[in-house]
């Protein structure tokens, strides 16, 4: 029979115990296993075809039949993955870029590169999922703004080429470990308008656009010659307006308000408004 003969002759290329098939369900819902070939020897797979079956061992070493047997032609013209993959951080995205290959797994030139697929995985994922491109990116760059901060990530580029029936992708570029950390300032608070009635002088302004902005501390000085500044809230308010019922009626007090995130991160101070308090 046909798994007779293959069993004849073929070999075992690799066996994925218990342990890592419950992982890899866990994670993707699916099994991975990968045959990495040294396509750079492309004389040696010229016009070889090569073929591959699974079949499952129980916990008595029994082997049960073969699956179904597929095939597969490797392609040597195929490009190099992309090298010097480095990561830069702004607010709430990180910016990854690469050099592209200069050549093909089988040193030919020039690489024969249609785009390139980005992966992102936690460090000790048992494999790297799906690309979290939704097509091959044409520019050495990509822009990743769907993370979490303070989350360790391992980054991963391939470059993408044209097979004979469909696009084939390079092997891993050098994996890149990224922890992403807010360290990003708000911006400055604009706009502050001050008022004061019945010994309260009363700040407004407009919220600031920063989804992770939690709050406003407000300062406060009495001298505009040498304002010696006073933070007079113990944690940030939470809403864009503030009552300073700590006042003397007759007073002129200097105000400024910064932004902070939740990450403890606080703006440069906003425009300094006065007002004397009217009683």
């Amino acid at each position: 029979t046909l798994g007779d003969e293959l069993e004849e002759a073929a070999d075992v290329i690799g066996f994925l115990d218990h342990e890592t098939l419950k992982q890899q369900l866990k994670a993707d819902g699916r099994i991975l296993f990968e045959d990495r070939l040294d396509l750079a020897q492309s004389a040696v797979l010229t016009n070889t075809r090569l073929q591959y079956a699974v079949r499952f061992v129980d916990g008595r070493g029994r082997p049960l039949p073969f699956s179904n047997i597929v095939s597969i032609e490797p392609v040597p013209g195929i490009a190099r993955p992309p090298s010097d993959l480095t990561a830069t951080e702004q607010q709430d995205q990180v910016t990854l870029a690469w050099t592209p290959p200069t050549e093909n797994i089988d040193g030919t030139v020039p690489a024969q590169v249609l785009g390139y697929n980005v992966y992102r995985a936690k460090p000790n994922a048992p494999s790297l999922g799906r690309p979290i491109n939704d097509r091959p990116i044409e520019e050495a760059q990509f822009v990743d703004r769907n993370f979490l901060y303070l989350t360790p990530y391992v980054y991963v580029v391939r470059s993408v080429s044209q097979g004979p029936d469909a696009t084939v992708e390079s092997s891993d570029s050098e994996r890149l470990e990224v922890t992403p950390r807010d360290t990003f300032r708000p911006a400055a608070p604009t706009s502050v308008t001050v008022a004061s009635a019945g010994s309260i002088i009363s700040l407004f302004w407009p919220t600031n656009s920063e989804q992770d902005v939690v709050g406003y501390f407000i300062y406060r000085a009495e001298s505009a010659e040498t304002p010696d500044w006073q933070r007079i809230t113990d944690k940030p308010v939470t809403r864009a307006t503030f009552r300073d019922e700590r006042v003397r009626t007759g007073t002129r007090y200097l105000y400024r308000v910064t932004a902070v995130d939740r990450y403890g991160n606080e703006s440069e101070p906003s425009a300094v408004v006065s007002e004397v308090a009217n009683p």
